[in-house]
């Protein structure tokens, strides 16, 4: 028998409702929707943006973020997490809310 597991995160002041559904043993159904549009992200950028929901207000720090996602060890000379967390910005309309923290990392106000 399969469990079916269903967290949502509901994120009213910054316009974003993500839903995650997972069957256990079984592929997951990832969705995040903005203003009634059902939003499109890769698996990493869905994991970054509810690493970020669920840390809202909290300076997260590049190597930290790195590690969480990746599991890896961060190098400082690549340019994934930038990317990742530019292509979140403009998928969810986050310029404003999603703040790049220098010399630390980003922050979800």
């Amino acid at each position: 028998m399969r469990a079916l597991y269903q967290i949502t995160l509901d994120v009213q002041r910054i316009g974003v409702q993500a839903t995650v559904n997972a069957k256990q043993n079984d592929t997951e159904s990832r969705t995040v929707t903005s203003a009634d549009e059902t939003v499109h992200l890769t698996p990493k950028e869905y994991e970054l943006f509810v690493l970020f929901v669920r840390n809202r207000g909290v300076a997260l720090f590049r190597n930290r973020i790195f590690q969480m996602i990746w599991e890896t060890d961060y190098v400082e000379d690549t340019r994934t997490l930038d990317l990742h967390i530019q292509r979140l910005r403009k998928k969810l309309h986050l310029e404003e809310r999603l703040k790049t923290i220098y010399r630390i990392g980003y922050r979800l106000e």
